[in-house]
């Protein structure tokens, strides 16, 4: 089944790492242990580029200005759903997936002139690409396998030529790797008849092992190189040079986030709190600790940016949002998202950035990322599918419009916003190369955007679809150059500001003795449009479904309360949401 999220991230460099279990206690040594195999081999110390810097710290070099146009489009004869273009060595590559399920994946991997968008070669019959890495000329990537997938590996092409340098497919299941100036470090998942996950340091050259360490979990997580030392999420550190354990959390309730400057941090899970961990690098020793308010781990998100530690806690209604020092673990600030937040912050311009939404975003916030207080709100008619990209100054996100007076004529977008103040410099509305006039699945959304000197490229994707084959068939590439003219209406979001949501109760529950049976009318046809346009009404009683209309009706419960909201929407698609609790007196 196809994934319904969208991964973003821009092909920049780093060390990151993501989620699991492990905990308190530490092993260390520099001995070889049994679950150690290992290769002599020759190791420059600290030559990785950290291939997976904080990827949602997204910055490029720019993107078109003033104004975009389009400047070429393809049809992938596949999808991208699973993986962005990269730019590198003047060169773009993509990594499209042509069949997806359900027992194999198979794609194609290409390299693209930026400019014209003429392909300079094509490597197909290979199984379903992963976002490649392109290191001392050569492209790596891993496969995208599924439960019941039986073809996947690891490889590695020539990236001027596109020939397939070397494959190892006696596994299918890979994480993303980390290539230094000699090997790269990557984890064999789980996959059918192939049990246990087992940390790979190959010669990036040959792909031959150099050594390997059982019982480690990174699968589908980043691998993290710095300073010859390889962290893995579990809370598991290796000598690069020869698998040996620097140290190790010898728990299961750790769960390793991120690397740092001289520290690492995690998460260790307790049965009604998590606590943030800070442990040295050298020998992974708590430096501090952080309590925080949340029990579950997927409803966090850890992450360091520009010298803050930055830890999100996110609930169905609202997300908070709380910033340490990441040497020392003081609180520097704390703040309440009213919207949860979605996918990743970035910090630009001493502004934090993230999308907010309850169901799918909407609203792009920035916050005084030195205080905390709101900088900004930028409310779209649109859904946002991807964070933002940073460059020159401006934002830049990419989704799908959906007109309220016509679905059928549903759009991907890009969109740039001024980092400092939060005004829209430019929206481009995509044209469907399909020309289709009706949708059976979900229309197409723009993928994370990647930049470069004044020009934007995206792959478009039918967000949310739950059918296999909508992400291998309904999916094109688009880049945009500079111009000096505006586009036109037809290929712009539409302007104007957000409705303000208003719901009058009878009997008003702060002035009425209520007792349960009792009905209480709502109506939010005191909501108003600054523009005067006609306004569209959803509600939901505790998150179900209630009524189109603009006016319901409501029973006092006889225990508890009862959450109501109104999502009211203008003809443009802004949107503006107001709450009310109902409960006995």
């Amino acid at each position: 089944m196809a994934r319904n999220n969208r991964r973003t991230f821009l092909k920049t460099v780093s060390g990151v790492l993501s989620t699991s279990s492990v905990g308190s206690g530490i092993a260390i040594s520099k001995e070889t242990d049994n679950n150690r195999q290992t290769k002599p081999s020759k190791l420059t110390r600290n030559q990785s580029e950290h291939q997976h810097k904080d990827r949602k710290n997204k910055s490029a070099t720019s993107g078109p200005s003033p104004y975009p146009k389009l400047s070429w489009a393809m049809d992938l004869n596949g999808g991208m759903h699973i993986a962005d273009p990269v730019l590198a060595d003047e060169m773009l590559f993509l990594a499209v997936t042509t069949q997806n399920g359900p027992v194999s994946g198979k794609g194609y991997v290409a390299a693209h002139d930026p400019v014209t968008g003429n392909e300079i070669w094509k490597e197909t019959d290979l199984p379903a690409p992963r976002t490649p890495i392109v290191s001392d000329g050569n492209l790596y990537f891993s496969t995208s396998v599924w439960e019941d997938f039986t073809e996947g590996g690891f490889f590695a092409l020539d990236a001027d030529t596109g020939e397939r340098k070397w494959s190892r497919t006696d596994h299918l299941v890979w994480s993303d790797p980390v290539v230094t100036s000699d090997r790269l470090f990557t984890v064999k998942g789980q996959a059918l008849n192939d049990e246990g996950e087992v940390a790979y340091a190959l010669d990036s050259e040959t792909g031959d092992t150099l050594w390997t360490y059982e019982d480690v979990s990174s699968f589908r997580q980043r691998v993290s190189y710095v300073d010859g030392t390889v962290f893995y999420r579990d809370g598991t550190a290796l000598n690069a040079e020869d698998g040996s354990i620097v140290w190790r959390v010898t728990d299961e309730n750790f769960t390793l986030y991120q690397t740092g400057d001289k520290l690492v941090y995690g998460i260790r899970s307790h049965p009604d709190h998590q606590t943030i961990e800070a442990r040295s690098m050298k020998d992974g020793t708590i430096r501090w600790t952080a309590q925080t308010n949340t029990t579950d781990l997927r409803s966090i998100r850890l992450t360091v940016i520009d010298k803050t530690l930055l830890f999100i806690e996110r609930t169905d209604e609202d997300s908070i949002i709380t910033a340490y020092k990441p040497k020392s673990g003081k609180q520097i600030w704390q703040r309440t998202s009213t919207l949860p937040v979605a996918g990743d912050l970035v910090i630009a311009n001493k502004r934090l950035l993230f999308r907010s939404g309850k169901w799918r975003p909407r609203k792009l916030t920035a916050l005084d990322a030195k205080t905390g207080e709101q900088a900004w709100n930028h409310d779209f008619p649109a859904f946002l599918f991807s964070g933002p990209v940073i460059a020159d100054e401006t934002a830049y996100v990419g989704g799908r419009y959906e007109p309220v007076s016509n679905y059928s004529k549903s759009r991907a977008f890009i969109c740039a916003i001024d980092v400092t103040s939060g005004e829209r410099k430019w929206s481009y509305l995509i044209d469907d190369l399909d020309q289709r006039t009706s949708w059976d699945g979900e229309p197409p959304a723009a993928g994370t955007p990647v930049l470069a000197d004044g020009r934007l490229y995206t792959a478009t994707y039918p967000a949310g679809s739950t059918l296999d084959y909508e992400y291998t068939h309904l999916a094109n590439l688009i880049a945009l150059e500079s111009t000096d003219q505006q586009p036109d209406t037809d290929h712009r979001l539409p302007g104007g500001e957000p409705p303000e949501a208003c719901i009058e109760a009878s009997p008003d529950p702060a002035k009425t003795d209520l007792d349960p049976g009792d009905c209480v009318i709502l109506d939010a046809s005191c909501s108003i449009d600054p523009e005067g346009s006609d306004l569209r009404y959803q509600w939901a009683v505790d998150d179900e479904f209630e009524s189109y209309e603009d006016c319901i009706e409501v029973a006092v419960p006889a225990r508890g309360e009862k959450a109501v909201r109104v999502w009211v929407t203008d003809s443009d698609g802004y949107i503006d949401v107001e709450n009310i609790t109902i409960s006995a007196n």
